[in-house]
């Protein structure tokens, strides 16, 4: 169960600098505008939605706890 903890503390941590730091990142500006963002706007509503984002996400995440998990 630590194991679980120390790693999930690792994978916050490393989420953290990323989105601070994803400012001066030119690559990680593009997250949001991926194709399957969908983005909705009308007269006094606005959604996003980025399924794209998200997936691509999810994939490096599964990559990186997989990594872990075998270590």
């Amino acid at each position: 169960m630590s194991k679980l903890f120390l790693i999930l503390s690792f994978v916050f941590f490393i989420m953290w600098i990323i989105t601070s730091l994803g400012v001066n990142w030119p690559s990680l500006g593009k997250l949001g505008h991926l194709p399957g963002d969908y983005h909705f706007t009308r007269e006094d509503f606005s959604f996003h939605l980025p399924l794209g984002s998200s997936i691509l996400l999810s994939i490096v995440l599964n990559v990186i706890l997989r990594f872990f998990s075998k270590v």
